[in-house]
């Protein structure tokens, strides 16, 4: 098991124990780099919008470059 992997498992098991903080997700905003997103699809965590597309619009509606996408773990359901 990698690191990363290691690191991600010990704050979700911290979360989930007795569920101390009363969080029900963890939400990353990941870079929007293959390698990155791979990492936390990998660690179960699902896109919150499952299209980019619908990410990359400003509240206006207008297109913006998309740096990073926005990512969820559901601490009860995993």
């Amino acid at each position: 098991m990698r690191v990363g992997t290691q690191l991600m498992d010990f704050i979700k098991g911290w979360f989930i124990e007795k569920n101390k903080t009363g969080c029900r997700f963890l939400l990353v905003d990941a870079y929007n780099i293959d390698k990155v997103l791979q990492y936390y699809t990998r660690n179960y965590f699902l896109f919150l919008l499952k299209e980019e597309d619908e990410q990359k619009k400003d509240a206006a509606g207008n297109p913006k470059p998309l740096a990073t996408r926005l990512m969820f773990y559901d601490l009860i359901n995993g």
